[in-house]
């Protein structure tokens, strides 16, 4: 009895195992960095702060990435602020994409310049560097989302959104199979 438990078990793990595979491989074409975009903006003079103050105050937002698991290649992750870019994976839709080296990196990302509103952060570990995020054969590249969802099952945008709050901190576990 238990040998048949044991194997329903090893069963159920091992469709798992496949499920989280082929949602992954779903959504190969995710993140292809096809050159990093400048996230840094300029702070505005005194004066231009102090007529500013009736308008939104624009936001900065700190990721702390961990678990990185080796220093080669870079970390490749794209902003989203709109839920059909997000879901149908229209990474040229992202409002903002940030490429680190991995090696040297210090485990933060910082967004610039946003607004009070809900976004969704996606990233991947582009181990070799071919600013694609591989999942098949021998390469198998870590991945996260925000509110670290995605460990089981490929997120939406509405499961991995946040909003965007002044001192607002993201903590973001990344994933390796």
């Amino acid at each position: 009895m238990t040998r048949a438990i044991t194997y329903a078990l090893l069963m159920c793990s091992i469709m798992l195992v496949s499920m989280v595979a082929y949602d992954l491989h779903q959504r190969e074409s995710l993140i292809v960095a096809k050159k990093p975009i400048k996230t840094e903006v300029s702070k505005p003079s005194t004066t231009q702060a102090k007529a500013s103050n009736k308008l939104p105050q624009a936001i900065t937002i700190e990721a702390h990435i961990k678990g990185i698991r080796t220093t080669k290649g870079q970390i490749i992750a794209q902003l989203y602020d709109d839920l059909h870019a997000f879901n149908n994976n229209r990474y040229e839709q992202a409002i903002s994409t940030i490429n680190v080296p991995a090696k040297g990196f210090n485990g933060i990302l910082t967004f610039h310049n946003l607004s009070n509103k809900q976004y969704a952060l996606v990233l991947f570990h582009d181990e070799n560097n071919n600013l694609r995020f591989d999942q098949v054969g021998s390469v198998l590249e870590g991945y996260a989302y925000s509110n670290n969802v995605g460990k089981t099952s490929l997120p939406n945008f509405r499961q991995a959104a946040f909003t965007a709050a002044p001192d607002k901190q993201l903590i973001i576990n990344m994933i390796y199979h």
